[in-house]
């Protein structure tokens, strides 16, 4: 542990969240093993392992669901979600991954800091998912697939009426209606 924790003083990041992963391994029963696959979360979110940083927080919460640290795997594991989240006119899988990760850390554990600051990120994620529908149901209204657009300003109305793209759905609905009779 010790040796890892010099290997993340001295940014080495990579080589850091190997060493942390092996205390689990040498010595699976420990205190240090829970310590060491926290801090290889950490090690691979510095070192920019998107992939590493959720399959390492996922480990932990299923095998340490009783653990104080589970609110910062999920923490982790969401704000990873959020920070790969595409412009809007991308497919928004990630988003919508930080959205149901950082949901559960604030039913699960609503009194955390990380709840804090995930309550703080879902109006972003929001806004940004009910732009990505709202683009692609402009892009249907050019294509005259009504159907389709109908249903993204719906998804829009239902599921995002607090954000600022509400208005304009009900105006694209009228849009449509008035269009089809």
């Amino acid at each position: 542990y010790t040796k890892a924790m010099k290997l993340l003083k001295d940014h080495d990041f990579a080589d850091a969240a190997k060493t942390f992963d092996n205390i689990n391994d040498e010595f699976p029963f420990s205190k240090w093993a829970v310590k060491g696959q926290v801090m290889a979360i950490y090690a691979y979110h510095k070192d920019e392992q998107s992939d590493k940083v959720i399959g390492s927080a996922d480990d932990f919460v299923r095998l340490n669901s009783a653990s104080i640290y589970v609110p910062y795997a999920l923490y982790m594991k969401g704000l990873t979600y959020y920070n790969k989240a595409p412009k809007i006119n991308r497919a928004q899988d990630d988003t919508r991954q930080a959205s149901l990760t950082f949901r559960e850390l604030i039913a699960r554990f609503p009194d955390s800091d990380y709840a804090k600051d995930a309550q703080e990120k879902l109006p972003f994620i929001d806004e940004h998912l009910a732009g990505s529908n709202m683009s692609v149901g402009r892009y249907q209204i050019t294509n005259k697939n009504y159907v389709g657009a109908l249903q993204n300003f719906n998804e829009v109305i239902t599921r995002y009426r607090l954000t600022k793209q509400a208005p304009e759905a009900y105006f694209r609905l009228y849009e449509i209606y008035s269009k089809v009779g």
